[in-house]
């Protein structure tokens, strides 16, 4: 089974490990998602700028992305993307802490997308350099 979970400060699940998820804005226009899985100790992140669609649908172009080692160590390359990694994120707000992430490729149909179940959780506020 495999469940995963992001959020605007939200939870993500991977059976068995739990993963913790925030957003953030930057002052460049674009925004960040980061990702913790509790083991391994890897942190993961992606820079990505979204336009509103129809509804509650988001085009998401990626911009950059980069994981980590128990935080501090460089785990894979950071990679830079040139502006033609795009998604569609459809969002379903369920209450005030839970959120439920549809993602696909453009040319995806909606069955083909990814789904991430989001739990709001304030406290866990964390960040890496990408």
């Amino acid at each position: 089974t495999l469940t995963l979970t992001l959020t605007l400060t939200l939870t993500l699940t991977l059976t068995p490990n739990l993963v913790f998820a925030t957003s953030r804005v930057l002052s460049e226009g674009l925004g960040k998602n980061i990702l913790s899985i509790g083991f391994p100790p890897i942190k993961g992140a992606l820079v990505a700028a979204a336009k509103p669609q129809k509804g509650d649908e988001w085009e998401i172009t990626f911009d950059r992305v980069g994981n980590t080692l128990a935080g501090a160590i460089p785990f894979g390359p950071k990679i830079k993307f040139d502006g033609s990694e795009v998604r569609i994120w459809k969002i379903t707000y369920l209450d005030e802490d839970f959120r439920i992430l549809r993602a696909r490729r453009p040319e995806a149909s909606e069955a083909e997308a990814f789904v991430f179940i989001f739990e709001r959780k304030e406290e866990d506020r964390f960040d890496i350099d990408v």
